[in-house]
């Protein structure tokens, strides 16, 4: 187990991608600073990469923070072309994303019920956030789920000054297994409770509940520790965690020498728990293996590395499989991607249509 994982994986990211985009990078800084949110968060730069400078303790040596772990993770499987796909400086060039809880859980069936006809499951690197209106509750969160060869996916995360991905990765479940290792069925069930967490009206033991198994943070605990108060009585409608987003950052294992961009499908997910120099998965894959943080990650990548070939993705801006390969994904791929895109509008609009009512409500 390698305790620099998440900090080697990411010490690279946003450099080449910062200078490109000076402008969005100085509106970026204004904002943060008239928001006082330099001052009371940290969110590991502008687009999560930065990994936390604080080494009070081994857990924060190996890293906390959700979104550099979501970055690790993604740089690792997916190379940091990809990781950096999302970043601020690449402005109107930066990587859309998916909304809602129902577009993901409807996106991973389809992808499965496509493994299931072939016989071999797509190994996709999702990236997953949840936020609220209020980026400063700390109630927001990324994670990175890897779908599995064998139709099981992996649960990957961390979380700001409580645990980190190494950690999260020894977690066991009652039945023994890793607690993050998840069939379809159980995905889709956390992903229900996700978003039973997404419609509360306050705060209560099954909210508390749903947060402690999703994200392994007690809230209660943690608000009595902090403030001495509880959850309940300091919760607000801005803190509730109204938006999710996501994105199929790639399929792995990228092919050594081939650019790592070239295999995205969308682009990163948003962050806040916490809240470039470019290189190609080929020249990051030996540094890669060095760095594994264990053996599970380890076989995530690197196994089957001929059928991930005939699975390839190669169009980088719609996630699209590519129509020169001799598989069967590309049809089903297509209904996949189109159902996310429908939902992802309709979410999109509701979203906007209860602002724009909660608007008008407060301007009466």
């Amino acid at each position: 187990t390698d305790i620099t994982f998440v900090r080697t994986m990411t010490e690279n990211l946003g450099k080449s991608t910062q200078h490109k985009g000076k402008k969005t990078m100085m509106k970026y800084h204004m904002e943060m600073e008239n928001g006082l949110e330099v001052a009371r968060a940290d969110f590991g730069g502008p687009d999560g990469h930065v990994f936390e400078g604080s080494f009070d303790t081994i857990e924060d040596f190996r890293g906390t923070r959700c979104s550099s772990t979501v970055s690790a993770i993604t740089a690792y499987f997916c190379g940091n072309v990809v990781a950096e796909n999302k970043d601020l400086g690449l402005g109107n060039r930066r990587k859309p994303q998916y909304f809602g809880v129902e577009s993901f859980s409807n996106f991973v069936r389809c992808r499965h019920k496509q493994g299931e006809a072939k016989k071999v499951h797509r190994r996709s690197v999702y990236r997953l956030g949840i936020g609220c209106k209020d980026n400063l509750a700390g109630y927001s969160h990324a994670f990175s789920i890897v779908a599995q060869p064998d139709g099981s996916f992996h649960w990957y995360q961390s979380y700001i000054s409580h645990y980190s991905l190494i950690t999260w990765m020894e977690k066991k479940a009652p039945d023994g297994n890793p607690y993050g290792q998840l069939s379809l069925s159980e995905l889709l069930e956390r992903l229900d409770r996700v978003d039973r967490l997404m419609k509360i009206d306050g705060w209560n033991d099954q909210a508390n509940k749903d947060y402690l198994d999703l994200f392994g943070v007690d809230k209660n605990k943690e608000a009595m520790r902090r403030s001495g108060r509880s959850v309940e009585l300091t919760w607000k409608p801005s803190h509730r965690l109204g938006s999710f987003q996501w994105d199929e950052a790639c399929e792995y294992p990228v092919a050594v020498g081939t650019d790592a961009g070239a295999t995205s499908a969308t682009g990163a997910a948003g962050d806040n728990d916490d809240n470039s120099a470019s290189s190609d998965y080929g020249e990051n894959s030996d540094k890669s293996q060095n760095v594994a943080v264990d053996s599970e990650v380890e076989k995530d990548k690197v196994e089957e590395n001929d059928q991930s070939q005939n699975n390839k993705d190669d169009d980088n801006d719609d996630g699209v499989p590519s129509s020169t390969s001799d598989n069967n994904f590309e049809k089903v791929g297509d209904e996949c991607i189109a159902a996310a895109w429908s939902k992802t509008l309709v979410t999109a609009l509701a979203e906007i249509s209860d602002e724009s009512v909660a608007k008008m409500m407060t301007q009466r």
